[in-house]
């Protein structure tokens, strides 16, 4: 009785398992997109040592 559980939890298991496997290649495609929609110069970023400088309300700890 025992050993026909466990059987039939493996077999459970087992076509669950294949059942899951795509046929058709999947896109998993993803976009990130910012808050901030502003340019920012070059001449900017070039004179800029943190992240404040670009941004003022940049957090300074992020951890």
């Amino acid at each position: 009785m025992k050993k026909s559980y466990i059987t039939s939890l493996l077999l459970l298991l087992c076509l669950t398992s294949f059942s899951q496997v795509a046929n058709t290649p999947q896109n998993w495609d993803y976009e990130v997109r910012g808050k901030h929609n502003s340019s920012i110069k070059i001449d900017k970023l070039k004179e800029a040592k943190t992240m404040s400088d670009i941004m003022a309300n940049y957090p300074v700890l992020w951890i």
